[in-house]
């Protein structure tokens, strides 16, 4: 029997481990919230159980096998939370453009890591005098920590975690006179 995992949205079967995992997440968060899941993660969830009935290995009946060399899918969304964390944080940064914000923002992972997060790491939230750009970086530690990830440091990779894009500029706007 060929599984399929339940895409969040639509009804294309899909063969992918990490939209498997966000299909049993919104299962367990409908669940602990006294709703019912969505149809289309009902019938996920029955194909999956009936082909475990029948003897087909679990992993693979709920989508979750992964191939030889497959990063594992709780891996991939904690690095997504992680650059949602730090998307908030660029945002958070003052700069005129999202290159200038993405240097800022280098600067202060820097000494986010090096000063903040060796005092902060044991707390469950971060202090109340936090800025909001520190609360993200704080988030953002936390979940890279949690799954064996870094933080990015370059103002390069900052900028591309922009909705707004990298809005690199090659030639600067002339300054007023």
């Amino acid at each position: 029997m060929a599984t399929r995992a339940a895409s969040s949205g639509d009804d294309t079967a899909a063969a992918d481990p990490v939209q498997a995992l966000r299909s049993l997440a919104a299962v367990r968060q409908a669940l602990e919230g006294g709703e019912l899941p969505r149809a289309e993660l009902v019938g996920f969830l029955v194909e999956a159980l009936a082909a475990i009935e029948s003897g087909e290995d679990p992993a693979h009946a709920l989508g979750l096998a992964l191939a030889a060399g497959q990063e594992h899918p709780a891996r991939t969304l904690a690095r997504e939370r992680r650059d949602a964390w730090l998307a908030a944080a660029l945002e958070a940064t003052d700069g005129a453009t999202t290159w200038a914000r993405a240097r800022a923002l280098a600067a202060a992972v820097g000494e986010f890591q090096a000063r903040r997060w060796p005092r902060w790491r044991a707390w469950a939230e971060p202090p109340g005098h936090a800025t909001d750009q520190q609360r993200a970086l704080f988030q953002a530690a936390r979940v890279a920590e949690a799954a064996g990830l870094q933080l990015p440091t370059s103002a390069k990779a900052l900028a591309a975690l922009s909705p707004h894009g990298s809005e690199m500029r090659v030639f600067p706007s002339t300054p007023a006179r």
